[in-house]
């Protein structure tokens, strides 16, 4: 319903609207003004182009660095303004939790869990080198409580192609094989999540896994699904037609209770009994 109301707005009110939400997660009037900028840059990122910085509210004020001409400026409003990344309200999240972030992108939602929950420790798996290069730089200020994987989430361990396209930096798929139908094919390390797991130091519990992986959700979900037994509570984002009936029935073949997100209409969630 409120979706709805929202698209019936007149467009000036909804930018409006939208420039009322920079405020709530732009830490001074100087991180305000510049995100403003960064949100009005055209598509299509220069090798020239300098790296912008805001200070974010919802991190204490601790500074993030953007790309212009990406989408970087709107990662940074779907992270702090819709947190469609948070855990199931009935999840049960230990004081110390371990947090998993499959697809983590440029790092803001591996600082915001850091940031949520001061004393977890934060796994982040991100595809693209580019975007770790900048998660790195974003999740700096935690780094003694978050690890950052490079490589693509994948159902079995080898190698894979995924596509580089200007203007879909939070959106790259991964595909097993080697054809590029638009951008640049770039080959990457795939790891399943057993291996990444076993990477990091095979913690026996993982309280929360935020799954975003641009449509390999549907592989990982049903085949080698092993590692779902130490998974306490999860959200998957679907992509590329597959249904939330298909995703539901995976999660509950792991042993979840799961249904569809209540705060975003492309996600299904998880939590064990």
């Amino acid at each position: 319903m409120l979706r709805q109301l929202k698209s019936m707005l007149p467009s000036p009110v909804k930018a409006g609207l939208r420039q009322v939400a920079y405020a709530s997660f732009a830490a001074d009037p100087k991180s305000y003004w510049d995100y403003l900028r960064l949100t009005q840059a055209p598509r299509g990122r220069s090798a020239e182009a300098a790296m912008a910085q805001i200070r974010v509210r919802q991190l204490g004020g601790s500074e993030v660095s953007l790309r212009p001409g990406t989408t970087d400026a709107t990662t940074v409003f779907t992270t702090f303004v819709h947190r469609y990344h948070r855990p199931p309200r009935d999840a049960q999240i230990r004081h110390a939790p371990v947090i998993m972030d499959l697809g983590a992108n440029i790092g803001l939602t591996m600082a915001d869990f850091a940031t949520a929950y001061p004393e977890s420790r934060v796994i982040g798996v991100e595809l693209d080198h580019q975007n770790a290069e900048i998660c790195r730089r974003n999740i700096s200020p935690w780094r003694n409580r978050l690890q950052l994987v490079e490589g693509a989430v994948w159902f079995e361990d080898g190698q894979l192609t995924y596509e580089v396209s200007f203007g879909s930096e939070d959106a790259f798929t991964v595909s097993p094989s080697e054809k590029s139908t638009r951008g640049t094919a770039v080959t990457a390390r795939a790891m399943s999540i057993t291996s990444i797991l076993r990477e990091v130091g095979d913690p026996p519990i993982i309280d929360f896994l935020k799954m975003d992986i641009e449509g390999a959700e549907s592989s990982v979900l049903e085949k080698n699904t092993d590692w779902a037994a130490r998974v306490k509570a999860i959200k998957v984002e679907l992509h590329h037609g597959y249904t939330h009936d298909a995703a539901i029935a995976a999660l509950e073949r792991m042993g979840f209770s799961a249904r569809r997100a209540s705060d975003h209409v492309d996600s299904v969630e998880g939590v064990r009994p």
